[in-house]
């Protein structure tokens, strides 16, 4: 029997597009020889557009749309729809099922406080990271052995930025995450950026699951400044033309890690409720991101000095952050292995 070297993925996600964005280099280098992605929340074109120009991709609104017979791997998010993932497995009782943690953030110091969803149940097959510090954090819920540790797709660890503006991305008030009032206030700080550097161009990238309500006060704030422009362009974009980054906490840092772009987090910490990608000191009480403590980036609430970061030669901060750049090897290797 002749082995199959075709990897036919079907690709699961529940909230967020910070896994399809980690995908797109291996898809669209053809590793992954075709997709069909299945993104529920999210709008069909909305999906589409990221993978523009791509002929190996299949968008499904709806998993009676797949072919079941087809698929030879079933990716995943750190989806919490047990229901689903159940369903999956039914219809696929054979195909590994694989997590990719959504945009393969770093979470090298967490403790086991969230063990909710796919990483905690009986179907997922294998765990798929990019950096050695996650392994620690994930083996927490996922036996060792089955953790593959891929890299990075190398369109990110060579990326060279062009730098003709800085790049801001924001994330809505949340009730985790973000307290709508200090949300404002760094809104406030943001204006203020914007008018102490009037020299500068500055490019706002808003989180796509930030409401209309934010949308229409940032395109009346933009109507106001000659030196701001809202985008809807995906991070890969905005980051090949980013002279610096100023970033609410975000995954992003990693990305302005590969491209060499300077960046600082710019951002309120809400005491009262932390979550997993936080590293929260019980002694002094202080939060501070992963980012921050792995060294990517360093942290302030004041935009004075996020002004003064501007001001500055803004250095690429060095770090004890690693990664590998031959994800695109380690990723068709160890799939292969899987699906054989």
């Amino acid at each position: 029997m002749e082995f199959d070297s075709k990897i036919r993925a079907v690709i699961v996600g529940e909230n967020t597009l910070g896994q399809l964005y980690w995908l797109k280099p291996l898809i669209v280098k053809c590793l992954i020889d075709k997709a069909f992605i299945y993104f529920p929340n999210h709008d069909r074109d909305e999906v589409k557009g990221i993978f523009e120009g791509a002929n190996n991709v299949t968008i499904v609104s709806e998993l009676a749309e797949l072919n079941y017979s087809e698929a030879n791997l079933i990716l995943i998010d750190t989806c919490s729809d047990t229901d689903l993932l159940l369903l999956l497995r039914k219809l696929y009782p054979k195909t590994p099922m694989v997590a990719c943690p959504h945009g393969n953030s770093i979470y090298p110091f967490a403790n086991n406080r969230d063990k909710t969803g796919a990483l905690n149940n009986s179907v997922l097959d294998y765990l798929i990271v990019s950096n050695s510090l996650d392994i620690g954090h994930y083996s927490a819920f996922v036996p060792k052995q089955k953790i593959i540790e891929v890299g990075y797709p190398i369109e990110l660890s060579s990326g060279s930025s062009t730098g003709t503006h800085v790049s801001v991305f924001l994330r809505g008030a949340h009730i985790h995450y973000l307290r709508r009032i200090d949300y404002y206030k760094l809104c406030i700080g943001l204006i203020f950026v914007f008018i102490r550097h009037g020299e500068k161009q500055f490019v706002l990238k808003l989180h796509p699951r930030q409401g209309r309500r934010d949308k229409f006060m940032w395109a009346q704030i933009a109507r106001c400044f000659k030196n701001l422009t809202i985008t809807n362009k995906t991070p890969e974009k905005i980051l090949s033309d980013s002279q610096a980054i100023i970033s609410f906490w975000s995954s992003i840092f990693v990305d302005a890690f590969f491209w060499r772009i300077p960046a600082i987090e710019y951002y309120r910490y809400n005491t009262r409720s932390t979550v997993v990608e936080w590293d929260y000191n019980s002694h002094n009480g202080k939060i501070q991101s992963y980012y921050s403590k792995c060294g990517l980036v360093n942290s302030t609430k004041s935009w004075k000095e996020v002004s003064q970061f501007l001001d500055s030669k803004m250095s690429v901060k060095r770090n004890k952050f690693t990664y590998k750049r031959d994800v695109n090897i380690n990723f068709k290797n160890a799939i292969l292995n899987l699906i054989q």
